[in-house]
């Protein structure tokens, strides 16, 4: 990434950071979570013993994060903090999810493109300042980005350490987010560790892994049918994406590797609770915030949204079959790709018909009912080679974190549909730069032959 070009992009977050403190500043919403969630982070600053004494939903690094904030910057814990925090958070999401699509696309186009789109889409920043959602979003990006900066530049140990350290802060900021980045990093893992016959064994696994996870994950409400829907669809695609990796991928990791990512994550959690007993917080009380109380939380509370069966079986059957072919098919794979950059550029073209709809709570469930089928298509290859040794490995890094973040939508399809999905804006855009390419080189070459 050329330095000169660093420039535009902080003119790009200053500009988006006008726009977004003038909507997060004239914004409020009557159900005040943002009062809720301010109220409990002043009380643990001041008196400490959460969970004990301070009631909250969340796990304990966001107290500590706004705890350190307000003592270094002086500001209460009001809603003056929270929202300029929140408005940080948007804006460092927003790039971090611009950088990773620059990084794997090698176009500087969509950095811009990437994160101003990302930058629209979080929205929902607006609606909950201080809301531990818009610290899940940023630790997401900058986790993933950071992870795939440290794979293309074939250093695993580094990767591994960032995928850990990211894991065991997101576990102690909502339990759920942290479970999901754990397992798809787990199943990454897996598929990257050792021999072939060891990447093959690890393929089964991170395929049983992922398969089962959903439904043991949304166990309570299995019954209700948006939630079986989504299991079933995550399972199958995720499916997908581990066959494609499992054929194409080459060994990243050694088992020291996966050993170091574990240490650190180990190392992180314990340093945050060790932190949080410090502050008043009870052995007892933080096993039950942490781990108890959310168990109880989709039976208590759930809010879901409708899937359209017309679109999504259909759309999962073609990019499975597109998938299948391209697996057990090679001679087929010079027609498939003009097929595959076809069905992105198509994808993008329904994007811009309902773009006024995705910046409501419905068109970001319509990301869900598009983004989940068809995510596997995103990582098939539709150019032969590439000068990044580990390009390929790297976005299917990426298409696996995007669809495991997807599951923060359960078991309440509100403003975590848009924190859970974002993910998925770099993943998109690399296909169509990819989409873009495959169809313009043969225009390219007939050009260059006239002249």
């Amino acid at each position: 990434m050329h330095r000169l070009r660093w420039p535009g992009l902080i003119i790009l977050a200053a500009f988006l950071a006008v726009i977004g403190w003038l909507l997060i500043a004239t914004t409020f919403m009557p159900y005040d979570d943002e009062g809720y969630v301010l109220l409990s982070l002043a009380n643990f600053s001041e008196h400490g013993g959460l969970y004990d004494q301070v009631f909250t939903q969340y796990g304990p690094f966001p107290f500590l994060y706004y705890d350190l904030l307000h003592w270094l910057s002086g500001w209460p814990i009001a809603h003056t903090l929270g929202r300029a925090v929140t408005l940080l958070h948007w804006v460092g999401s927003a790039l971090g999810a611009g950088l990773i699509a620059w990084r794997l696309s090698g176009r500087y186009w969509t950095a811009w493109f990437t994160t101003g789109i990302t930058f629209g889409y979080l929205w929902q920043m607006t609606s909950e300042p201080a809301h531990p959602g818009s610290l899940i979003a940023l630790i997401t990006a900058i986790g993933l980005a950071g992870a795939v900066e440290a794979l293309l530049r074939s250093k695993p140990v580094l990767t591994m350490a960032v995928l850990g350290l990211t894991g065991a802060v997101l576990a102690l900021t909502k339990i759920n987010v942290g479970l999901l980045w754990c397992a798809t990093a787990g199943a990454f893992a897996l598929l990257m560790t050792g021999a072939l016959e060891q990447r093959r064994r690890g393929a089964g696994l991170a395929l049983l892994g992922l398969g089962v996870m959903p439904f043991l994950l949304m166990r309570p409400l299995l019954g209700t049918s948006w939630v079986f829907t989504l299991a079933c669809i995550f399972s199958a695609a995720s499916a997908a994406v581990i066959s494609l990796q499992a054929h194409s991928a080459t060994a990243v990791f050694r088992r020291r590797d996966a050993l170091g990512g574990l240490i650190i994550f180990a190392v992180t959690g314990v340093g945050i609770i060790m932190a949080t007993l410090t502050h008043g917080t009870t052995l007892n009380g933080l096993i039950n915030g942490v781990l108890l109380q959310p168990l109880r939380h989709p039976v208590n509370f759930q809010v879901g949204f409708a899937w359209q069966p017309l679109w999504s079986w259909p759309l999962l059957a073609l990019s499975l079959s597109i998938v299948g072919l391209w697996r057990w098919r090679p001679t087929l794979r010079s027609r498939l790709t003009s097929i595959v950059a076809g069905l992105r550029l198509i994808g993008f073209g329904i994007f811009l018909f309902h773009l006024e709809s995705w910046l409501t709570i419905r068109g970001v469930s319509q990301v869900i009912k598009l983004a989940l089928p068809l995510a596997p298509l995103f990582l098939l290859p539709l150019a032969p080679t590439t000068p990044d040794r580990y390009r390929y490995q790297a976005i299917g890094l990426v298409t696996l974190m995007a669809m495991g973040q997807l599951l923060h939508a359960y078991p309440v399809a509100g403003s975590q549909m848009g924190w859970g999905t974002f993910l998925f804006m770099p993943l998109f855009v690399i296909g169509l730069s990819e989409a873009v390419d495959h169809f313009s080189c043969p225009l390219r070459m007939a050009w260059a032959s006239a002249l």
